[in-house]
């Protein structure tokens, strides 16, 4: 919920029902001291015409320390904390807010603008947490609100959509541990009509991809996932992954590093980060010796570095091609033909294993 400078400043407090053509506006720019239980001696008034004039010019951020000083002051009046709310809700800044209206409706129930902004801030709390998946979250706000509302229909109505979601996320995640994949994209697309920002969700589309060997798909998913969750381990370590797949082997080891600041005792993002090291450290020996022109330690070199991952497509036309090299020096020629015949099933059209080859 966004509010104007007008609106922050003109607070509603008719019942519980958002239509401004028949409020009664609240009045900031005084402060009745019997009423309020706030002393002017204090210099709270002083605070609240400063913070009203940082309102109306829009300078939300002085307008929220002139309220704090007040309530600094006097934490006992409603009046403070819901000022205070309504500026925090126009920063968007929900959980700030929230906890001052909280506090206005403790110290007076029946303050109905406290119940107004409530109701309106935990429905679109909840509607946030529920576009991230926080189910549980998302339901106690519904629910704060229906206590507030009980007749509020946009909350009854968010329930049985979080009701749902929950139901297609378990389901997805069932037939995707089940092997039936198809099923769990079926499934997972549901979810994500209703959350689009689902991390469970963005997490098993990432292994779904990961999966099909998509890694370029599982880099911008797991993007998206780690820009609203950026400590997500398992996302980490399947973006490292993907890297890796993908032959950026200094992206993959800092992502798997990054995993493991975390969480210095993940084991995965370890094996992981430990694989890497080891397959370049096993390359870099052998084109060391191939560059110095050990034809033998080379040959020995490459086919080591082949056996630590077969299925490294990418990174594997390098090693064949040297494997391939090393042997011709060698005078093998039928076994480097062979060689240089699998740098072309790993990417075919290469330049140098054709015109080998050939020859």
């Amino acid at each position: 919920m966004s509010l104007s400078a007008s609106s922050v400043a003109d607070l509603d407090v008719n019942p519980p029902i958002l239509q401004p053509a028949s409020h009664t506006a609240l009045s900031w720019g005084s402060l009745d001291s019997g009423d309020n239980g706030v002393a002017d001696e204090f210099g709270i008034a002083q605070f609240l015409q400063n913070g009203d004039a940082a309102v109306s010019r829009g300078a939300y951020r002085d307008a929220l320390s002139e309220f704090t000083r007040a309530i600094d002051i006097d934490s006992s009046s409603p009046l403070l904390h819901i000022k205070r709310a309504a500026v925090y809700i126009t920063l968007r800044q929900q959980a700030q807010a929230l906890k001052d209206l909280d506090i206005a409706i403790q110290l007076d129930p029946a303050n109905v603008a406290a119940r107004v902004l409530a109701v309106q801030g935990y429905l679109n709390r909840g509607k946030l947490l529920k576009q991230s998946c926080d189910i549980d979250a998302a339901t106690r706000d519904f629910m704060t609100v229906l206590a507030h509302r009980p007749d509020q229909k946009a909350a009854i109505k968010e329930l049985e959509l979080l009701q749902g979601l929950r139901h297609n996320l378990e389901e997805a995640q069932r037939l995707f541990d089940s092997g039936y994949t198809h099923g769990a994209r079926n499934a997972l697309a549901k979810v994500q009509e209703t959350s689009s920002d689902c991390i469970e969700a963005l997490l098993l589309d990432a292994q779904l991809l990961a999966a099909a060997d998509e890694h370029e798909q599982v880099v911008a998913v797991t993007g998206r996932l780690l820009k609203n969750e950026p400590s997500n381990l398992k996302a980490l370590v399947l973006r490292g992954i993907a890297y890796y797949r993908l032959h950026d082997h200094d992206l993959a080891k800092r992502h798997f590093g990054e995993a493991l600041k975390y969480e210095p005792d993940y084991t995965e993002a370890r094996q992981q980060f430990n694989k890497v090291k080891a397959f370049d450290r096993k390359r870099q020996a052998a084109e060391k010796a191939l560059e110095a022109g050990d034809w033998a330690q080379a040959e020995g070199l490459f086919a080591e570095a082949l056996h630590l991952d077969p299925d490294h497509r990418k990174a594997n036309v390098g090693l064949w091609l040297g494997y391939a090299k090393a042997r011709r020096q060698l005078g093998r020629v039928p076994e480097a033909r062979e060689a240089f015949q699998n740098v072309l099933i790993l990417q075919p059209g290469h330049e140098e294993a054709t015109v080998a080859v050939i020859e």
